[in-house]
C-alpha cells in the first residue's frame, strides 16, 4: 500500500466508499443492458423478417382465404398467434438454455476464481423475460400481418 500511496486517490471512507465503489459497478455493467437492450431489437428484426418472408410466400393462400370469406382481421389475429407462438417458443428456449448456461457459468467461476458465487434462479426475472419476448415477438409481428391484409387478392391469384 505504501508503495502505491503516491498513484492512489483516496477519496471516500467507510460507507461512503462502499456507495461509490457499488455505483461505479452498476455503471460498469450498463453495457451488459445495452447488450440485452440490442439482442432484443435485432431478435424483433429477425422475427418480423421471417413472418415477412412468410407472408410473401403464402400470398396464394392469404388470397384465396380472403375470396373464401376470411376477414382482414382474421388474418391479422392468425399472423399474430404465429407471432406468439414463436414468442412463446422462444421464451421457453430461452428460459431454459439462460438458466442452465448461467448455472455453468456460475459454477465454472466458483471453481477458478477467489470469490465465492453461487447461484440464486430468479422465476420474477424468468416471467419477465419470458413476457418480454413474448411481447417484442407480437410487436415483430404487426407489420408483417399489415403487409399481409393490404395484399390485393385478384393479383396474387391472377400471377401464378
Amino acid at each position: 500500500y505504501d508503495a502505491l500511496y503516491p498513484y492512489y486517490l483516496r477519496t471516500h471512507h467507510g460507507l461512503v466508499r462502499g456507495y461509490y465503489r457499488t455505483k461505479e459497478i452498476d455503471h460498469d455493467f450498463l453495457i451488459f443492458d445495452f447488450i440485452l437492450a440490442m439482442t432484443v431489437v435485432l431478435a424483433a428484426i429477425g422475427v418480423a423478417n421471417t413472418l415477412l418472408i412468410q407472408v410473401h410466400s403464402r400470398g396464394r393462400e392469404f388470397s384465396v382465404l380472403r375470396t373464401v370469406g376470411m376477414g382482414r382481421l382474421q388474418i391479422t389475429r392468425m399472423l399474430l398467434a404465429e407471432g406468439a407462438i414463436i414468442g412463446l417458443v422462444g421464451a421457453l428456449l430461452a428460459a431454459v438454455v439462460g438458466n442452465v448456461l448461467g448455472a455453468v457459468s456460475v459454477s465454472f467461476l466458483d471453481h477458478f476464481t477467489l470469490f465465492d458465487y453461487q447461484i440464486r434462479l430468479s422465476w420474477q426475472a424468468t416471467l419477465v423475460f419470458s413476457l418480454v419476448c413474448l411481447g417484442t415477438c407480437l410487436v415483430a409481428a404487426i407489420y408483417p400481418a399489415f403487409v399481409a391484409i393490404r395484399m390485393s387478392s385478384a393479383e396474387s391469384l391472377h400471377y401464378e
